[in-house]
């Protein structure tokens, strides 16, 4: 007896909808094990993702809001890439390939709100050799404070001389002396100012962890860093914007360092510290209060949509998604979407679907 063919309802044409589509039909044979068929409420695809175009306006494309992909959407990208791939458009038309549907976004500007008035802090990521989607491992996650001190180390070299005009406390160590002991020998005859060597001092200590340097002990030179520094800029934080950026930074930075130590992050994944929002495990581990209402950490809450005073951000997915976000795109930080989602993303899933000959059944509504 022939094998009888499994029936699959598909209700709504979102993204989660097409792509469960496209991943069965892209079985070999598929048409000899499922009978599949799609229910869409209307017309457009891509629920929340979905776009149209207004033809009385010139075919304006009419969407529920900006959406871009990040370069670290290694799952989405290969899915796209494969989607343009087979659909093999000739050249010439539009969006014939996926690298004309997206192009890279290295500039990113954030709103601080200081003293009553908005400033805008920009921020160009580096472009990076790599192309989203050709691979999806993931560095071990106990490296990621030793990457967030190497982007501290160049965020200030490049800005140092406003940080600290002619120099200024730069060379003094303040509270680090017992610091940059550690590693005295090794930075001799390195043109390096006092900030940049206890930077080092950390990253290095850092390394030793794992191997025979007390925890208590390197979370004890943090905190010394991060008074140090603050002394170091406390008076300069209302009239020297660089300075107050940097603090906020290294707080903000070495705070989420402590956290993930003292918590065993590493040891326990992520999810462990899920039962916090966001700014209350900040705040719990040390954070300012100009650190945990920066813009930076506002930024993290917008990317979600989460509002300005909301506390609805898990503090283990918030940490991740920034941590992904930051250290592990590919290519650039972020692709911004050349036309409608409904013309980059779903149009392409649509056409292959068709093309399947998948039955897919638009204007329908389910009663209960």
């Amino acid at each position: 007896m022939k094998n009888k063919k499994e029936k699959v309802i598909i209700l709504g044409g979102g993204l989660g909808s097409l792509v469960t589509a496209y991943e069965i039909t892209s079985k070999p044979n598929w048409k000899e094990h499922y009978d599949i068929t799609i229910y869409q409420l209307g017309w457009r695809l891509g629920g929340k993702g979905a776009s149209g175009r207004n033809q009385n306006v010139f075919n304006r494309i009419e969407e529920h809001g900006l959406h871009i992909w990040f370069g670290f959407y290694d799952h989405a990208f290969r899915l796209i890439r494969k989607c343009y791939e087979e659909l093999s458009r000739p050249l010439f038309s539009p969006l014939a390939i996926w690298e004309e549907a997206f192009k890279p976004a290295n500039f990113f500007v954030l709103e601080e709100l200081v003293n009553g008035s908005y400033q805008s802090w920009p921020f160009h990521f580096p472009m990076n050799s790599q192309i989203p989607g050709d691979t999806t491992e993931l560095p071990d996650s106990v490296t990621y404070p030793s990457m967030i001190l190497e982007y501290l180390n160049e965020y200030y070299k490049n800005r140092k001389q406003y940080i600290f005009p002619e120099n200024e406390y730069a060379e003094n160590q303040g509270g680090w002396k017992e610091i940059l002991e550690w590693v005295e020998d090794e930075m001799e005859g390195m043109s390096l100012d006092v900030i940049e060597k206890a930077i080092l001092v950390l990253k290095h200590l850092l390394n030793q962890l794992n191997k025979d340097f007390p925890q208590d002990r390197f979370l004890k030179y943090v905190d010394q860093f991060i008074d140090g520094l603050w002394a170091k800029t406390e008076k300069k934080i209302e009239s020297n914007t660089e300075a107050r950026r940097f603090w906020i930074l290294v707080d903000f930075s070495l705070t989420n360092i402590k956290g993930m130590i003292r918590d065993k992050v590493f040891e326990n994944g992520f999810e462990s510290i899920d039962d916090f929002d966001y700014r209350e495990w900040l705040k719990l581990h040390g954070a300012s209060e100009l650190t945990i209402n920066s813009a930076i950490v506002q930024g993290i809450y917008g990317l979600v949509f989460a509002g300005r005073s909301q506390y609805t951000f898990a503090a283990g997915t918030a940490l991740k998604g920034a941590l992904r976000m930051l250290f592990t795109y590919k290519g650039a930080i972020a692709y911004r979407m050349q036309a409608g989602m409904g013309d980059v993303i779903f149009t392409p899933i649509y056409e292959i679907l068709k093309n399947v000959e998948l039955r897919l059944n638009f204007f329908i509504e389910l009663g209960s």
